[in-house]
C-alpha cells in the first residue's frame, strides 16, 4: 500500500501542471479539521488513494469498499495532501485536495464555513439535551440516507425530488417527536434545509453534489458526534 501510495503521490508532482488547464472531476472534503477528528474525502469514481506527507498519514487512513471514500482521523496536526487517480472517459486523471488537520486546534477555533459537522455542532447544542435525542436524530439521519440512496440508484432524478421526498420522510417523523423535541427539531431542520441550500447555490439541480451533502448530514447525525459528547 504504501509503495502504491507513492507512486500515485510522484505521478501527482509531475501531472499536475500538465491537467492543472483541464475541467475534472474534484475531491470533496473539508479544508479543515480538528484534530482526531474523522475526515471524510469522496469522489465521483473509483480511486486509487494517497496521503502526503507519507510518514505521518501511514496508519491513519483507509478506503471503503467502493473506492469512492477516503477516511482519515489523527491526533498529529499538520497540512496534509489527499491525492485521488481515477480514470474519466478512459483517460487517466489525478485529483488532489490539501486540507489541515489541527493547525489552529491551539488558537482559537473557528469553524470552517465548509465544515457541515462543524455548523451542525453549534447548532445541535439545546437538542442534545432532551431525553429521545440520540433515537430521534437517527431516525432523521435514516431520511437523509434514504434520498441519498435514492438518487445512487436512479429512483430520484430530480433536485426537486429529492427535496420534495425529503420533507415527505422528515414530516411523519416530526410529529413521533414530544412537543419539546419537535420545536427544536423543527428549528434545526429548517435552519439545515438553508444551510443545504447555500452549499448547493452554485448548482441547484446538481444531484451529485445534493447526494454528497445529504450523505455527509447523515454521516454526522449518526458519527460525527454533533451532540459534542
Amino acid at each position: 500500500m504504501q509503495k502504491l501510495s507513492s507512486l500515485i503521490l510522484l505521478l501527482f508532482l509531475f501531472t499536475t501542471p500538465v491537467l492543472s488547464e483541464e475541467r475534472v472531476p474534484e475531491i470533496l472534503g473539508p479544508q479543515s479539521a480538528y484534530r482526531g477528528n474523522l475526515v471524510v474525502f469522496e469522489t465521483s469514481e473509483p480511486a486509487d488513494w494517497c496521503l502526503a506527507p507519507l510518514d505521518k498519514s501511514l496508519g491513519k487512513w483507509s478506503v471503503d469498499t467502493s473506492g469512492r471514500i477516503l477516511y482519515f482521523a489523527s491526533p498529529d496536526s499538520g497540512i496534509y495532501t489527499v491525492c485521488a487517480a481515477i480514470v474519466v472517459d478512459g483517460q487517466p486523471r489525478i485529483l488532489s485536495k490539501t486540507f489541515s488537520n489541527g493547525v489552529e486546534d491551539e488558537l482559537e477555533p473557528q469553524p470552517d464555513p465548509d465544515d457541515l459537522g462543524a455548523w451542525m455542532r453549534t447548532k445541535t447544542v439545546e437538542l442534545s439535551r432532551t431525553k429521545n435525542y440520540t433515537a430521534e436524530k437517527e431516525m432523521f439521519a435514516a431520511c437523509f440516507q434514504s434520498i441519498a440512496d435514492g438518487i445512487q440508484q436512479g429512483s430520484v432524478r430530480s433536485a426537486p425530488a429529492a427535496r420534495a421526498g425529503l420533507r415527505t420522510c422528515l414530516a411523519p417523523k416530526l410529529l413521533a417527536c414530544s412537543a419539546e423535541s419537535k420545536k427544536l427539531w423543527t428549528q434545526f431542520l429548517d435552519s439545515l434545509a438553508d444551510e443545504i441550500e447555500k452549499r448547493c447555490m452554485a448548482e441547484p439541480n446538481n444531484l451529485q453534489r445534493m447526494k454528497n451533502v445529504y450523505g455527509e448530514v447523515r454521516r454526522q447525525l449518526t458519527d460525527g458526534r454533533i451532540d459534542g459528547r
